[in-house]
């Protein structure tokens, strides 16, 4: 003999009474189903996929081109999360108009980046040092340079070279490498990655793609700004060289490696708005 067992789950647009078992049962509304989300859960009901029906074409502004009719998007989508514990409640909405393509995924983006918003956000503070000090140093451009002319400084274990690319001054000079001229006008003795992140403003990386520095403008004619991307407490211009040495270089930052806390450290946790004080 076997026995089964399960859920007979029976459905209609209105009210109903059905005999089950000898038993009348009721029919009752569920907010589950006939809305504009789509809920459903796994077979022990502790995880819940929700999929929210909107529509591209529907939910969306449009227009007849000859202007006899027109359609605003209207829908919107709200999804809270019931408090647990001594937490609170938690709710978005998104609007069907704010969403350039309004299908069921990019609402479910939109809605996951508003309630990730509202989450907590832990932070440190209490020991300067516990993130580190990024080092900045700065040195000028100097005199004027002729056809393959260089200026050469080493940062970061590596050497790098600027070769002119015909008479310059310095602020020329200082001008062109920040359009990032490319290899054999400025580049690095490893093989370094050079990127234009922003109009003036590089980034290096190594040959592997980890960051090392930014190289921008100081806000001076000829000058250049050195910013450490990892703190690790040994950022330091050297060996200003080539046929065009730069000048006046100056360490705006001292760099600090990052460290941990020590025996005796305290740091403070800010934790929905409460302060902790833990001590190492």
């Amino acid at each position: 003999a076997a026995r089964y067992c399960g859920e007979l789950l029976l459905r209609s647009s209105s009210a109903f009474t059905a005999e089950i078992a000898g038993v009348n049962k009721n029919s009752s509304a569920d907010s589950r189903f006939g809305g504009l989300a789509t809920l459903k859960s796994n077979t022990t009901g502790e995880k819940h996929t929700i999929t929210f029906n909107s529509i591209d074409g529907v939910d969306t502004n449009s227009s007849d081109p000859d202007g006899l009719d027109a359609v605003a998007a209207a829908g919107s989508f709200t999804l809270s999360l019931p408090t647990t514990g001594n937490g609170s409640t938690i709710s978005t909405t998104v609007n069907t108009k704010d969403v350039t393509l309004p299908t069921p995924n990019n609402i479910a983006k939109e809605i996951l980046k508003n309630i990730r918003s509202q989450g907590t956000v832990a932070s440190l503070s209490g020991i300067s040092a516990i993130g580190g000090v990024l080092g900045v140093s700065k040195f000028a451009m100097s005199g004027s340079f002729t056809n393959d002319q260089t200026a050469i400084f080493t940062l970061e274990g590596s050497t790098f070279t600027y070769t002119a690319n015909g008479n310059e001054t310095a602020a020329q000079a200082r001008d062109r490498l920040l359009t990032n001229p490319g290899t054999g006008e400025f580049q690095g003795a490893n093989g370094e990655i050079i990127e234009l992140i922003a109009p003036g403003k590089m980034e290096i990386k190594d040959k592997t793609g980890k960051a090392l520095f930014t190289v921008e403008s100081d806000g001076t004619t000829t000058g250049l700004k050195f910013t450490e991307s990892t703190a690790d407490g040994s950022f330091g211009i050297t060996n200003l060289s080539g046929n065009i040495p730069p000048n006046n270089h100056t360490t705006v930052t001292s760099p600090v490696a990052m460290t941990l806390p020590e025996n005796g450290d305290s740091v403070s946790i800010t934790y929905e708005d409460k302060i902790y004080q833990i001590t190492v």
